[in-house]
């Protein structure tokens, strides 16, 4: 059955979308790729060095909040720019997740440079997802971002 799921991505120059998550290069021009997975960036445009600055036209950020939709995950297995979070559903604490994959989600994040929300054990995965996917958009709310095949 398919299933939302998050990921912790690099931005990268695209040829087709210009700077995007490395998952948005799942998809081929906006289709579902061949493995039936397909992803969508929480931030509609990347803030940009200005001109002058020594890295002029490049993100301001190096990683962006990704949502995966489908139920074959594999296909970003091994790929170095995508960190995949936890197949959780937002109401589920923390502490139920198991110890590995959430220290490999904290890792990520880490790693990413992306935020590290201070949380309790008792709090709910939407409010990791929240803080994170807010790093990058001050409004973004987990409960409103949904996709759908």
């Amino acid at each position: 059955m398919p299933e939302q799921r998050y990921a912790v991505c690099a931005i990268v120059n695209d040829p087709v979308h210009g700077w995007a998550s490395a998952a948005i290069q799942i998809n081929t021009a906006g289709e579902v790729s061949p493995s039936g997975l397909r992803a969508f960036d929480t931030v509609s445009e990347f803030a940009v060095h200005p001109s002058g600055h020594p890295q002029e036209g490049e993100p301001v950020e190096t990683w962006c909040l990704s949502v995966l939709w489908g139920d074959d995950f594999t296909v970003v297995d091994g790929n170095a720019d995508i960190d995949l979070l936890p197949s959780a559903r937002l109401d589920q604490t923390l502490s139920s997740i198991p110890v590995r994959e959430r220290t490999a989600m904290m890792t990520a994040l880490r790693g990413r440079g992306a935020p590290e929300p201070g949380l309790p054990l008792s709090a709910p995965f939407r409010d990791l997802v929240r803080d994170v996917g807010r790093g990058q958009t001050a409004t973004f709310d987990p409960d409103r971002f949904h996709v759908r095949r």
